[in-house]
């Protein structure tokens, strides 16, 4: 078992990598920053790049600008090339994107 850090890369190929990370926290009235009228799409756009399907990149002012409040490792991220993704689920329910992915990246 490894510690914790505060960055995704790089990655170290012999163990399983589990990435904890938030999205937008603004997608409702009662969200803990309150509504963000950008969260939804944002939010939209980490579902899509989590399931392999985003074309482009999500800039750093653009997830800040969403309430997204740790974009780093969202940046990180989007630099893998996974050859397996799937996202197994979303939840939305208090205002916070929060997703369950699985991804296989080869390096």
């Amino acid at each position: 078992m490894r510690e914790s850090r505060e960055h995704l890369l790089p990655l170290d190929p012999s163990v399983l990598t589990v990435l904890v990370i938030d999205g937008p926290a603004g997608l409702t009235t009662r969200a803990p920053l309150a509504l963000i009228p950008a969260a939804a799409d944002t939010h939209d756009k980490l579902q899509a790049l989590l399931s392999g399907k985003q074309s482009s990149l999500i800039r750093d002012q653009e997830m800040r600008d969403a309430g997204v409040l740790e974009p780093d490792i969202w940046l990180e991220l989007q630099t893998l090339q996974p050859t397996k993704t799937t996202l197994v689920d979303v939840d939305d329910t208090l205002g916070v994107g929060r997703y369950v992915a699985y991804w296989e990246v080869e390096q």
